[in-house]
C-alpha cells in the first residue's frame, strides 16, 4: 500500500514538473534572430514611399500668378462637378475608335 501511494506521489510530481518545464518553454524566446529584425522591412517601405527626405528644409515659396492660381482652382472644382466617367470594362486595350 505505501509503495502503490509513494510511486502516485512521484508520478504526480514528475508529471507536474514536466508541466511546469512545457510551460516554461512556451515563454522561451524561440525566434531571436527574426525579432532582431522584426519591423525592418514596414521602416523600408516607409523610407521607400518618400520623394525628398530634405523637403522640409527647403524654404523657398512656389508662387503662382493669380490668373494660373485661379485656372487652377477652377479646374479643381469642375474635376467634382463632373467627373470623366470610368471606361468600360468591353473596351479594355481597345484605341476608342481613332
Amino acid at each position: 500500500m505505501k509503495s502503490s501511494l509513494l510511486l502516485q506521489r512521484i508520478s504526480a510530481r514528475l508529471g507536474l514538473t514536466a508541466l511546469s518545464l512545457a510551460a516554461l518553454a512556451g515563454c522561451a524566446p524561440l525566434t531571436p534572430n527574426l525579432d532582431a529584425q522584426f519591423g525592418d522591412s514596414v521602416n523600408l517601405l516607409k523610407a521607400q514611399q518618400v520623394i525628398d527626405v530634405r523637403a522640409s528644409a527647403d524654404t523657398r515659396v512656389v508662387r503662382l500668378d493669380a490668373a494660373a492660381a485661379r485656372e487652377a482652382i477652377v479646374l479643381y472644382h469642375q474635376s467634382f462637378r463632373a467627373p470623366t466617367p470610368p471606361p468600360g470594362v468591353i473596351t479594355i486595350g481597345v484605341a476608342g475608335g481613332q
